[in-house]
């Protein structure tokens, strides 16, 4: 694998030929759009506050796809394009989020499997163009900045948007069973994959930056156990007991959402400095954050909706 990314470095260098330091401003802030905050901002905003289904869909495919792309670093552990090629120079500001192995890119995942699935899930011509196109221009922020190779990225996309055309359908028009089954699919492959793990073998001269892609990957993988398991609690507290409705005026939806993502960012800043980053420690984290988020704060939906009944009677 290592050497099929080493073929396509040509074009890092062709697209470092280019660069400008506004272009690189623009594109700096662009692949943002690919990060794990944001991707917790836009799928609670849809969870709760356009639609259940389309929530449980959006995070439920970057479960998915993040567990399948965080063991697939774990199994070819393909170095970074600047360790690929020692002449080859990244944008700076990008190596901070650059800080595990390269293959395939988990941005352009994050960034294809939540805007492309909201395309998918769109209703206007105009909502799914621009989604589409800031997938597009996500995944060329990665190659731009240098922090990945077009194998990465090539990969990871054909990853999400695979993932989001087969679970559309399911989450769009299928039974609660249907749902169901996908959300423990997702628990059982995320421990499948924690099992696998153990099988893969590394060079026992492994470098020090190697050995920190390798913990972070593994942790990443018990924080995705811990997601999945929150999430398929979550649905079966939803369908049998909270049934709770996103509706709200504007503003009142502004509230909740505000609230909400305060709390659950909180929690998770809170949580870990409070019992660290370990495996164990950051499966039950996740665990909290989504059993707060899915299963804690919709029991205050009514109460917003209430709210905006108030203002539309005055």
């Amino acid at each position: 694998m290592n050497e099929i990314a080493q073929g396509t470095m040509p074009l890092l260098h062709a697209l470092a030929g280019i660069r400008f330091p506004a272009l690189d401003w623009l594109l700096s802030r662009v692949t943002f759009f690919g990060e794990e905050t944001l991707f917790m901002v836009v799928g609670l905003a849809v969870l709760w506050c356009w639609s259940k289904r389309g929530g449980y869909y959006l995070v439920t495919m970057g479960v998915i796809g993040t567990g399948v792309s965080q063991f697939l670093k774990l199994l070819f552990h393909v170095p970074r394009p600047w360790v690929l090629d020692s002449n080859f120079r990244i944008v700076e500001s990008a190596r901070g989020a650059a800080n595990d192995w390269s293959f395939p890119s988990g941005h352009t995942q994050i960034a294809v499997g939540t805007y492309g699935g909201l395309a998918l899930w769109a209703e206007k011509k105009w909502v799914k163009v621009c989604l589409w196109c800031l997938a597009a221009l996500v995944a060329f922020s990665r190659l731009y900045l240098g922090v990945h190779t077009i194998l990465d990225v090539g990969v990871a996309a054909v990853l999400a948007l695979a993932l989001a055309l087969a679970l559309r359908p399911v989450f769009r028009s299928g039974s609660a069973g249907a749902v169901r089954a996908v959300l423990l699919g997702a628990v059982a492959l995320t421990g499948v994959l924690i099992a696998l793990r153990t099988l893969i073998r590394y060079p026992a001269d492994m470098t020090a930056e190697d050995a920190a892609n390798l913990a972070s990957g593994v942790r990443n993988l018990w924080l995705l156990l811990g997601a999945s398991v929150g999430l398929w609690i979550c649905f079966e507290l939803d369908e049998r007991v909270i049934r709770y409705d996103t509706r709200a005026v504007w503003w009142a939806q502004l509230l909740k959402l505000a609230g909400g993502l305060a709390i659950v960012l909180g929690m998770k800043t809170g949580l870990q400095k409070l019992f660290g980053r370990g495996d164990t420690a950051t499966f039950f984290i996740y665990l909290a954050m989504i059993l707060f988020a899915c299963g804690v704060w919709p029991l205050t939906f009514k109460w917003f909706a209430r709210l905006g009944r108030k203002e539309t009677k005055v």
